[in-house]
């Protein structure tokens, strides 16, 4: 019960903080149900653009000749 009403404590913070109205909490859900499908595509449409992207490119480390077992 206690991360439970400790995250609940956050979470009136949080809403304290960002909206200036710990009451957000009890709206929460009813303006998440409230976005559509539609809103969804439209703002990736808008947002998820190659002009926006990042791109990341890693190359894994090399094997040691002993292999995983032998290294400390």
């Amino acid at each position: 019960q206690l991360a439970s009403t400790l995250t609940r404590a956050v979470q009136l913070a949080y809403y304290t903080v960002a909206w200036n109205d710990p009451n957000v909490i009890n709206t929460e859900e009813a303006r998440l149900d409230a976005v559509s499908k539609a809103d969804i595509q439209r703002v990736a449409k808008k947002y998820l653009v190659a002009e926006n992207r990042s791109v990341i490119a890693t190359i894994p480390k090399p094997k040691s000749a002993t292999g995983a077992a032998g290294e400390k």
